[in-house]
């Protein structure tokens, strides 16, 4: 099943088209005080996802409210620490 667009309830009994097998980790920030995308659902796709997750007291634009927790996440996904 395809799911493109706005997220409805077929999208979240569509598993991901192509599994990686694990090969590739993930990474997810959950902004918890989020009005554009229910934190719930966030935190939804994430687990389903297998990320590394962070959450942060944060609206939708994490990346401006929390730059350096959203740095810090994107240098470990690239295999780096500060």
């Amino acid at each position: 099943m395809r799911c493109n667009g706005r997220f409805t309830r077929s999208c979240s009994r569509a598993g991901p088209r192509r599994r990686l097998g694990g090969s590739k980790p993930s990474f997810y920030a959950v902004s918890t005080e989020d009005r554009t995308i229910n934190p719930d659902l966030e935190r939804f796709m994430a687990k389903r996802m297998g990320a590394k997750t962070i959450e942060l007291k944060s609206s939708h634009l994490s990346m401006i409210s929390h730059p350096d927790e959203i740095a810090q996440l994107i240098l470990e996904a690239a295999g780096q620490s500060s």
